[in-house]
């Protein structure tokens, strides 16, 4: 009767799934020394956003397949995902992108991150650093398609985004459909955003978002779009505007 629960308990233990806790690739912590251009390690939340939603649909995607990376293959993402990062007065740093892996990073159990540090403006006032900000177009201060919004009112930290479905909604068009191609454009995605937010309701793609996806997918493609980054047209289209069009 004993080794009959010894083996069954063995039995289940064998079939458990494995859990692997990943492990940011080792870098010096960030400090009163970092200077632009350093690749360094700090806390997710001493990161301050410069926008101030994200799409949690995104999000939750980037946590799940984060958790099922192998450690190996976690370590090379990372070191091709650094978070860009100003120092700004006070020497706070200032995430410029990556807000999406961040965010799903924390979610998976992480909790540093690497940067790499792209400008140092902690000499600025907080006025002349947010000017430079905007002027660099660093900073996105539009939340549901309004604003611009004080920077003073920009979350403390990733935690504290606010859902956009609509920026969700942008993420799976490029994502699933390549109907658009992605760009080096700082915020490209809330561009696209509230190009479907204009056309699509709201109603529509919380209630049905694989079907809003199909028509954002169209919607990017056609005539209307013409203009937003990563702007690629119809099949027609591109086969008019960047190659002659084979026949049969």
């Amino acid at each position: 009767m004993k080794s009959t629960i010894i083996a069954t308990v063995l039995s289940v233990l064998l079939f458990q799934p494995v859990v692997h806790a990943l492990e940011i690739p080792p870098e010096p912590p960030c400090g009163a020394s970092t200077k632009v251009h350093d690749v360094c390690s700090t806390a997710i939340l001493n990161l301050h956003p410069t926008q101030f939603s994200a799409g949690m649909i995104e999000i939750q995607d980037r946590t799940e397949k984060i958790e099922n990376m192998r450690q190996h293959k976690f370590t090379k993402f990372m070191k091709k995902h650094l978070v860009p990062v100003v120092i700004g007065p006070h020497r706070i740093f200032y995430m410029t992108d990556h807000h999406h892996l961040s965010l799903a990073l924390y979610d998976a159990g992480l909790r540093t991150v690497n940067v790499q540090v792209t400008n140092d403006w902690s000499n600025l006032s907080t006025d002349q650093f947010w000017s430079q900000m905007e002027s660099s177009h660093q900073v996105y201060l539009y939340e549901d398609g309004k604003g611009p919004l004080p920077a003073s009112e920009l979350p403390a930290n990733v935690l504290q985004l606010h859902d956009d479905i609509y920026r969700s909604l942008a993420w799976a068009v490029q994502d699933q459909t390549g109907a658009f191609q992605k760009t080096s454009i700082l915020f490209e995605s809330f561009i696209w955003a509230n190009f479907f937010r204009k056309h699509i309701p709201l109603s529509y793609v919380q209630s049905n978002f694989e079907g809003a996806v199909q028509q954002a997918a169209q919607l990017a493609q056609s005539p209307a779009a013409e203009g937003l980054p990563g702007y690629i047209g119809s099949e027609t289209q591109r086969c008019t505007y960047f190659s002659p069009c084979h026949q049969g």
